[in-house]
């Protein structure tokens, strides 16, 4: 594990109650069985641990008996939870530096996740990691998040799909029904890695809205909001302390990283 335990915000939880709800699981009961405060969904810039945050999504979705809870959350959730810079992302020209930025920026709302680009002939594949620091269960935050990259992708866009397909590691699911409407061009489980694949010409395709300026607004206030989130190793452990004493899990092992 890495010197502290990753942490995420609470805005990933973003559409965990009505998804929640439609599957027929307590949201609030069975985030505080995690160690959660269901009264911070409406602080989503307040911070907890990741692996909590992952394990919840897992939870509700084997107490609801719903395999696909993270990809449902995609589709109630708006672009604007990923905070601020989902202003940055839509003032980008191109699909491609849209998901660039999004790499970079990714990790200042949720430590645990990694995004990387790259090309394949004619088309792109954006792989997905968790690096949660802990042999936890993620296949709901990992479709959750494949699934934020597919509404991402086609809110730049008013025609056909533009995601061409998505791969995951766990397996398949008993109905992969939800999987293959999210993603048309088909779905591949126990795959090397966990990615959403792209067509080449979508991701550099310019928007007929393009504005430079408005992109170098975005820009600036993003970079102000990294600057200002740069915190020293006493902050973080504070931060962190902040985070687990309500769950019982604050103690020198825990603060450390070990289990």
């Amino acid at each position: 594990m890495t010197a502290t335990a990753p942490l995420a915000r609470y805005g990933a939880l973003s559409g965990f109650v009505p998804a929640c709800r439609e599957a027929g699981v307590d949201p609030e009961a069975t985030m505080r069985a995690h160690g959660l405060d269901p009264a911070r969904l409406a602080e989503p810039d307040a911070w907890a641990d990741a692996v909590s945050l992952t394990a919840v999504l897992e939870s509700a979705a084997e107490a609801s008996g719903c395999p696909t809870l993270g990809l449902r959350m995609s589709r109630l959730r708006p672009i604007s939870s990923l905070g601020p810079v989902s202003l940055a992302l839509q003032a980008e020209p191109t699909l491609r530096a849209a998901l660039d930025l999004l790499a970079r920026f990714w990790p200042s709302y949720n430590q645990a996740l990694r995004l990387t680009l790259r090309d394949e002939g004619d088309h792109a594949v954006a792989a997905l990691r968790l690096e949660l620091g802990a042999d936890a269960p993620h296949v709901q935050a990992t479709e959750l998040a494949a699934g934020v990259l597919r509404s991402l992708a086609q809110a730049r866009t008013e025609g056909e799909p533009v995601v061409l397909g998505a791969r995951f590691r766990h397996p398949a699911p008993a109905d992969t029904g939800e999987h293959e409407a999210a993603f048309v061009a088909g779905v591949a489980f126990g795959a090397d890695e966990d990615a959403v694949l792209l067509r080449d010409d979508d991701l550099d395709a310019v928007a007929a809205d393009d504005d430079p300026q408005q992109r170098a607004y975005a820009q600036r206030f993003l970079a102000s909001l990294a600057s200002a989130e740069e915190t020293t190793r006493t902050e973080q452990v504070r931060r962190l302390v902040t985070v687990l004493l309500p769950t019982g899990r604050c103690s020198a092992p825990g603060l450390s990283g070990r289990r």
